[in-house]
């Protein structure tokens, strides 16, 4: 394929940062969600119902991953008790 824009690449790592910024606001789940739902969205367009699968399965894999097959925490945010 053809190489990509510097705005593209500036957008991309925008997006990163916000995310990154987010994480302890928002927390691991809803942050990566979003992050994911809007990477998908650019990437694989016209697709929601996968894209949004895609975003949520993953999240949750990796977050019960961490939290309990490794014993790492992550960030709750908003959805801490």
């Amino acid at each position: 394929a053809g190489r990509p824009d510097a705005g593209a690449l500036l957008a991309l790592a925008a997006w990163i940062a916000a995310y990154d910024a987010s994480l302890e606001t928002a927390g691991y789940l809803v942050a990566t969600v979003v992050f994911l739902g809007g990477l998908l969205a650019c990437l694989h367009r016209g697709h929601l119902l996968a894209n949004a699968a895609v975003a949520i399965g993953f999240t949750l894999v990796f977050d019960a991953l961490f939290t309990y097959a490794l014993g790492v925490p992550m960030p709750a945010g908003w959805l801490s008790i």
